[in-house]
């Protein structure tokens, strides 16, 4: 059975009243956009355009006007912004359309889109058929492009564009162009783009070390059995070198024997001079005697030493000899109270 007419009405009543409070709530926002649009016109009679724009924007997002939109479409040209300019009065004209209390604003706004038009610049992105990859993707200052917009013109304000292609596996491919505010237009033309050269990892590096040289064979030389081979032994032997060095230190011990004795002979003769009986009792003469028998002492030792070195160097260089076969020599060190010496027996 059908709800009764009082229902149905108390229905019709409930939608009213809901839409009445949308619409109350809607217009509760015309007065902020009305600020707004204020702050817009006075910003923009002060030349401060980038203000103006951001007011009259900010105005019909809370409550869409075609007074506003008209406002914002001068700003966007004052900044030579003729795409957007056109767009705003377009836009204005739709709005005042559909408001009676803007309707006088149709016109002025159509035929200002109308004249604006004709100074668009556009850019047209050209994808030749061997161009499109699959998974290409075109976009214009990062803005994605959608397909249906390539080769055919595209409607953008004056300035500065990056158009950037890609697709998986190429190399992305960048083009920058120019675009003036008032009737240009301009044409970029993607190519194909190059596939990406596979990265080529290399082998890892071979450790395994190198296998030992081969070890060096000297032949053996085979010589006759009649025909001994001949041992040159060398001149030098150990037992002379150490022979040549007792005869250095001993020539020095010698040099410094006479070194002292000089010096020993010299300070008698100075203490001499001093004290010429057997008695002396000046100082300095009794500091020269003792300095003379100090050096005749170290004098006679150094003699002494020096000749038993150069003796026992002499023979080190006769004893070690290279054997001949048939020398022999023995050396005996020799002592004694009185005597230091070396007893040789043998031939040469």
């Amino acid at each position: 059975m059908g709800e009764s007419r009082t229902a149905w009405w108390l229905r019709v009543i409930a939608i009213v009243a809901v839409l009445a409070g949308t619409a109350s709530a809607q217009r509760s926002r015309k007065p902020e956009a009305e600020v707004l649009f204020k702050q817009g016109k006075a910003a923009m009679t002060a030349g401060d355009l980038t203000t103006a724009c951001t007011k009259f924007e900010s105005s019909n997002a809370l409550d869409a006007r075609a007074s506003t939109m008209m406002n914002l479409g001068a700003c966007y040209e004052a900044q030579g912004k003729v795409v957007s300019a056109w767009y705003a009065f377009d836009e204005a004209s739709r709005l005042a359309a559909r408001k009676d209390d803007e309707a006088g604003l149709v016109t002025p706004a159509s035929d200002k889109a109308k004249a604006l038009a004709a100074r668009r610049s556009s850019i047209e992105i050209v994808v030749a058929p061997e161009a499109r990859v699959a998974g290409l993707t075109i976009t214009r200052n990062d803005e994605p492009m959608v397909e249906g917009q390539w080769n055919s013109p595209v409607f953008v304000d004056g300035g500065e564009y990056t158009i950037v292609a890609r697709a998986a596996g190429t190399e992305a491919w960048t083009a920058r162009v120019a675009v003036a505010s008032e009737r240009d237009q301009s044409r970029v033309e993607i190519p194909k783009l190059r596939v990406t050269p596979p990265v080529v990892t290399p082998p890892p590096p071979d450790v395994t070390p190198p296998p030992d040289p081969a070890p060096t064979v000297v032949p053996p030389i085979d010589l006759p059995a009649d025909r001994p081979v001949a041992v040159v032994p060398g001149r030098f032997t150990p037992l002379r070198i150490v022979g040549v060095g007792v005869g250095v230190v001993g020539l020095a011990a010698l040099g410094g024997g006479i070194f002292y004795g000089l010096k020993a002979n010299d300070r008698e003769a100075a203490a001499d001079a001093l004290c010429s009986t057997s008695v002396c009792d000046d100082p300095d003469g009794i500091r020269l005697n003792e300095e003379a028998q100090d050096a005749a002492s170290t004098s006679n030792l150094l003699l002494i030493g020096g000749g038993v070195a150069v003796v026992a160097g002499a023979v080190l260089w006769f004893v070690g000899a290279p054997a001949s076969g048939g020398a022999q020599v023995a050396v005996r060190p020799r002592l004694s109270a009185d005597q230091v010496g070396l007893t040789i027996t043998g031939g040469f």
